[in-house]
């Protein structure tokens, strides 16, 4: 559901805009998960929350990567995948560590840290740009 969206709103303002909105819903849905423990809704949200978010960055950072060279997409893609897929079990070999000593509140502080980054870190990419841009 979210992919058409975030690749047309990827291709009218940039793939940074949407990669910050999807790191910020992933902050948001973490969130939920800590503030609303044991709540099936606030899962349930979250969840909803947390898929649309990974799903419109996944498809931003495609775009980009895809821009690189149209030559190499399967190559591309090859490469993105495989560090989605490293990151992704190191992500979560560090959730499992901070759940074990922290318990939930502890996971859903980690998740929340690790987009916050993620999302400072797509942020200032845009500042370069438009900087670069207006030079």
């Amino acid at each position: 559901m979210a992919a058409p969206i975030a690749g047309a709103l990827a291709d009218k303002r940039g793939p940074a805009v949407v990669i910050s909105i999807g790191a910020g819903l992933v902050v948001v849905a973490f969130a939920i998960f800590g503030l609303f423990q044991g709540s099936l809704a606030a899962i349930v949200i979250g969840v909803l929350v947390l898929d649309l978010a990974v799903q419109a960055s996944q498809v931003a950072n495609q775009a980009r990567i895809f821009a690189l060279d149209p030559a190499a997409r399967s190559r591309l893609n090859t490469i993105f995948m495989g560090t989605m897929i490293l990151g992704g079990a190191c992500g979560a070999g560090v959730a499992g560590l901070a759940y074990a000593c922290f318990g939930w509140t502890g996971a859903c502080i980690f998740g929340a840290t690790a987009a916050a980054i993620a999302l400072v870190m797509s942020r200032a990419e845009a500042r370069d740009k438009v900087s670069k841009w207006s030079r």
